[in-house]
């Protein structure tokens, strides 16, 4: 198999030296070419297959954005991973447009080749699907964290972090805490009474499911979807969260995996609304014509985009950075296998059987037994009733709303 070729781009010698020389020891079946300028690499992407570009071009976050702008419009299959000052690492990451990462330059060896190897793998996945990096070159909104998700990070990482300075962070920002004191509320966290105190409320919930939370509200808030009620997408995607979460914990999970698994079920239908912001007039009638039938969506948008929204969901949570675990729930959970298959982790499935109960419930077929001899696995079979169950509490609560089609209030 031909080995990945990664090109290191730093104009001043700064770090990426150092790490060339560590990297050709741990990773022989890389092979790491290093330059000096921009356009000496230019030209190495117009002789080579290049699979990655590392760039460092220290505080000028302009040049580099620009230089990954050439790269991408060379070859958008290509990642774009750049090295930053501290001091300006998150606010490069949340405004990048060309760049699909940015890390500090100080960290350590292992944190960086683990960016790289992941950034392999997003590389290999546009390979098999040529489209799908040409969708996210022509992309114009591609939504990039928040900061709020970057200093939460910095402060988990940060030795004088705490559970209080996080939340005082978090409570800069009404929208986020709302929502965040609401799930906490939902009554399937266990909790004894009404939790109002947002410190509380993290502690209830746990630190990725508030991060993810993060994530998912900044979605909405950042793309520009004039004249939809998103209300009905939220609720869905928070059901789905809520009912994978209790599906793994009813067989067998630990905590932790049913975090994946809820973290998966907030974000699964990301890449819907990447769709909308982006191609709104082509996206319209598909949402319309699928009807909520979740098959005839994807086969509608792999037509149109080359690219269902799982996968882009997918593509898009592996630039930044989820856990693979996330990652593969979320690519996954619209496939056949994840229901049927003994070989599935259990976070997929959980996510998948709580998908396909939110749709059966949507299409108004959730008590029904029509579509029931798809499910022949008995692990998932198992989980339809605690599934149903926790269908059945939503739906008593007002969480998830009547059958019909998720988006709400779609211009004529």
């Amino acid at each position: 198999m031909e080995k990945p070729v990664l090109i290191f781009v730093e104009p001043q010698p700064r770090t990426l030296g150092k790490l060339r020389l560590a990297l050709m020891k741990s990773r022989p079946d890389w092979q790491v070419l290093a330059v000096a300028d921009a356009t000496a690499a230019l030209d190495y992407l117009k002789q080579r297959k290049i699979s990655l570009v590392m760039a460092n071009f220290g505080d000028d976050v302009k040049a580099c954005e620009e230089f990954f702008c050439q790269v991408r419009d060379w070859s958008p299959q290509i990642v774009r991973v750049g090295l930053l000052p501290e001091s300006l690492t998150g606010a490069a990451a949340s405004s990048s447009r060309y760049a699909h990462d940015y890390i500090c330059e100080t960290s350590a060896i292992e944190p960086i080749e683990r960016v790289l190897e992941r950034g392999l793998a997003i590389w290999a996945g546009s390979e098999k699907n040529p489209r799908l990096g040409q969708l996210l070159s022509n992309l114009e909104i591609l939504p990039t964290p928040p900061m709020l998700y970057f200093d939460i990070r910095d402060s988990l990482e940060s030795p004088q972090g705490s559970l209080q300075g996080i939340a005082d962070l978090i409570g800069r920002d009404p929208a986020i805490t709302a929502r965040i004191l609401k799930a906490a509320n939902s009554g399937f966290y266990g909790s004894p009474g009404t939790v109002a105190d947002l410190t509380k409320a993290i502690n209830l919930l746990g630190m990725d499911l508030v991060l993810a939370l993060v994530l998912s509200l900044h979605l909405y808030d950042q793309l520009p979807l004039p004249g939809v009620n998103l209300d009905a997408l939220w609720n869905h995607n928070m059901a789905v969260s809520l009912v994978a979460r209790e599906l793994v914990l009813q067989h067998g999970g630990d905590r932790a995996t049913a975090t994946i698994a809820s973290i998966a079920g907030l974000l699964h239908d990301m890449g819907q609304l990447v769709f909308l912001a982006n191609s709104a007039q082509n996206y319209y009638p598909i949402i319309r014509q699928a009807a909520s039938d979740e098959s005839l969506l994807l086969q509608m948008e792999e037509a149109e985009f080359g690219v269902g929204h799982a996968e882009l969901s997918a593509h898009i949570l592996s630039l930044w950075g989820l856990p693979d675990e996330v990652v593969e729930a979320v690519r996954d959970h619209h496939l056949p296998s994840s229901l049927n298959s003994a070989n599935v982790p259990l976070p997929t499935r959980a996510v998948a059987v709580a998908e396909w109960l939110l749709q059966a419930h949507q299409l108004g077929t959730a008590e029904g037994d029509s579509d029931i001899a798809q499910l022949q696995l008995p692990a998932t079979v198992a989980m339809l009733t605690v599934g149903r169950q926790v269908l059945r509490q939503l739906v008593e609560l007002g969480a998830i709303p009547n059958p019909g089609n998720s988006f709400e209030a779609l211009p004529a």
